[in-house]
């Protein structure tokens, strides 16, 4: 009968815990979701020479590609219980988009080539005090999240 109740009350915690771990992933995919529709409403809205310098305009399909990665890395991280502050998203003058991340523990820099410019994407990341974690690559947009999600987890662990 002790037994029966103890099985019953962990039961009763792991359902509680998880419904909390899925309502924290809904809010935090709200304000994702929030912050990026933001952002990228900003910057479609930008007029050709915005720089005054001749700066392109951007096409929804490099914003698109920008917050689909986005979302794709935050969600690995937050389903390894991994928190980091939502980075600067910045429009360039060739078209391409800027995500950088500045934190204590490491810095990140991807670039999203506008989308008449090609799938490659450029990435730099290291961790500080740590040079053999540096990460320099130039790759295609598909295999992005594939390389940087592990580094990732590296250095913020």
């Amino acid at each position: 009968m002790e037994k029966d109740k103890l099985k019953e009350s962990a039961d009763l915690n792991l359902r509680e815990i998880k419904n909390l771990f899925l309502s924290v992933k809904a809010h935090r995919e709200k304000m994702l979701e929030k912050l990026l529709k933001e952002r990228t409403e900003f910057i479609l809205n930008l007029p050709k020479n915005w720089d005054d310098n001749d700066a392109d305009t951007f096409t929804a399909e490099t914003l698109e590609r920008t917050c689909q990665l986005l979302k794709t890395i935050f969600e690995e991280l937050w389903n390894h219980m991994l928190d980091v502050p939502f980075p600067l998203i910045s429009p360039l003058p060739d078209g391409s988009i800027d995500i950088n991340w500045e934190t204590e523990s490491f810095e990140l820099l991807i670039n999203i080539s506008s989308a008449q410019n090609g799938d490659l994407i450029n990435l730099y990341g290291e961790r500080m005090n740590h040079p053999e974690d540096e990460i320099d690559l130039r790759i295609n947009y598909e295999m992005v999240a594939q390389s940087i999600i592990p580094w990732l987890l590296k250095v913020i662990s």
